[in-house]
């Protein structure tokens, strides 16, 4: 008994000792990534108001008839003060290129991967917050295995010891891997809901009216570059002819439903057809 208490104490030790780095770095790392989604936020809004700016410069080209193609003339803007480039970001999640990006799918007419590309990024900026939150929840289902442990481990030790107060030792497991995983649950919780979750959820709200104004520019510039087709010409149609210029029209035989053969229709002599007098 005293050797599975043993070891019971030595593997909570270790869940715990492991879950408690994983609550620790992501609770150091927090502060840094919401002031990196703030300053995401602050620099999509206005790239977004310099990108429409840009998409009204090339509607008024193509209206003159300056340029012919606006997505080749789209310019990449540049990224001024970038806190994503401060933060190390790659080149391609940077606001100014995710724009232009979508902007560009949607000018080749393909609206699905402009909104692809704005929900890879958005998960990209996410850094895995739902995958980290599962360790608060692990801290917590440990917390009570190691409890049912401990209370298995003190009631077997009660029916060997002929003082009651000796299973204290094996109800300090339950408690102390109780605590512990409750501490470690809450405070996962608060840094990834109450901080990083609530800024992501302002990212997603702002960032998605920014896409949303620099689509409905481009549509705008679409439709004023949308090559316009002549209208259709009426394909007029010749009864069929004989060889003296004679229409042949159709006549169905007693019983038919359907036309079998052509015959003689009487002429006016100027190519059109006499009707027969009933």
């Amino acid at each position: 008994m005293q050797t599975t208490a043993i070891i019971a104490n030595v593997l909570a030790g270790a869940v715990f000792v492991w879950l408690t780095y994983k609550a620790a770095c992501t609770c150091l790392a927090t502060p840094a990534r919401c002031r990196l989604l703030g300053g995401l936020q602050t620099e999509l809004k206005d790239q977004s108001i310099r990108l429409a700016a840009e998409l009204d410069r090339l509607a008024g080209q193509v209206r003159s008839k300056t340029i012919s193609d606006p997505a080749a003339a789209l310019r990449v803007l540049p990224d001024g003060r970038s806190v994503a480039a401060e933060a190390g970001m790659p080149p391609d999640y940077r606001p100014a290129r995710l724009l232009h990006r979508i902007v560009t799918a949607r000018l080749a007419g393909d609206a699905e991967l402009a909104w692809d590309e704005y929900r890879h990024w958005l998960q990209r900026v996410s850094f895995g917050w739902s995958a980290r939150m599962s360790h608060g929840k692990q801290a917590k289902e440990f917390g009570l295995l190691f409890t049912v442990i401990g209370a298995l481990l003190a009631f077997a030790s009660l029916s060997q010891v002929s003082k009651p107060f000796e299973v204290f030792g094996a109800l300090s497991l339950a408690m102390l891997t109780t605590i512990v995983g409750l501490l470690l649950s809450l405070l996962v919780s608060h840094c990834l809901v109450q901080r990083f979750y609530l800024q992501y959820r302002r990212l997603q709200i702002e960032s998605e009216e920014a896409v949303l104004k620099v689509l409905r520019h481009a549509g705008r510039l679409q439709v004023a570059v949308r090559p316009t087709r002549p209208p259709r010409r009426a394909v007029s149609r010749k009864p069929p002819q004989d060889g003296n210029g004679k229409v042949l029209l159709p006549i169905l035989p007693a019983g038919a439903s359907s036309l079998v053969l052509y015959a003689d229709a009487p002429s006016d002599g100027n190519g059109g057809v006499r009707c027969a007098k009933k």
